[in-house]
């Protein structure tokens, strides 16, 4: 309905000028990476709201990025509330930005990003989306003090007393649904399922590694250029 792509417009637009959005597009940008349209002053090209489909995995996706088209759609018929656009918003320039890791400099175009990224390359960037993009807010954010900490990018181990038992039951609990998120979207759609590999497992190799990732957000100032991937993820996609 014309409402609902309304509303989605008017929440994008303000969703495209909040801190973590443009974190992310200022890393795009500067780096001169090609993976989304528009540019650092006038990002609005780089994302749209439309009807999606609504059979088969289009019944879970409330957007997506499309690297050949340079832009992040959201399903405006999925009737997203302001903190569902921005989270959406965000989990797909983290995509973005993760093409922009592996792209290559081309004279007079920049940095040219691919058009798929390998299966390990996709888990680690799922990962990312899911944790950026869903349920992190920043290394400072009160609200979820472990995520982007080191005992949230840690493998589960001792569990601790009182408060600090807590904080590491709420942070095992948040990697599973982190985990759980990726490796249902790795099983549908992506490299991953195209080329028949165990998503799992591919999962499972790069997903500490890629917790620990929270680039281009770090504690102080943000990055202004990609960094690389985890190395793990290169070691599982030997």
């Amino acid at each position: 309905a014309s409402s609902d792509l309304a509303a989605c417009e008017r929440s994008l637009g303000r969703a495209l000028r909040g801190e973590r959005a443009r974190t992310l597009l200022g890393s795009i940008f500067d780096s001169g990476c090609t993976a989304l349209k528009g540019s650092k002053e006038d990002p609005a090209p780089c994302a749209r709201c439309r009807s999606c489909p609504s059979e088969g995995m289009w019944q879970h996706m409330r957007g997506y990025y499309n690297p050949q088209k340079r832009r992040v759609t959201l399903c405006a018929d999925k009737r997203l509330d302001e903190k569902e656009v921005e989270d959406t918003l965000v989990h797909e320039l983290v995509h973005a930005y993760d093409h922009c890791r592996f792209s290559m400099r081309v004279p007079m175009v920049g940095r040219q990003h691919p058009w798929a990224l390998k299966c390990a390359a996709s888990a680690c960037s799922e990962v990312r989306a899911y944790l950026l993009g869903d349920a992190w807010r920043g290394p400072d954010a009160p609200s979820l003090p472990s995520f982007g900490s080191s005992s949230f990018g840690a493998p589960p181990g001792g569990g601790g007393d009182g408060a600090s038992g807590s904080i590491a039951h709420a942070a095992e609990e948040q990697r599973g649904e982190v985990h759980s998120a990726a490796l249902r979207s790795l099983q549908h759609y992506g490299t991953c399922a195209d080329a028949r590999l165990d998503p799992r497992g591919v999962l499972d190799s790069v997903f500490y590694a890629c917790l620990a990732d929270t680039a281009p957000f770090k504690r102080g100032a943000p990055q202004p250029h990609t960094e690389p991937m985890p190395a793990a993820v290169a070691e599982a996609e030997k």
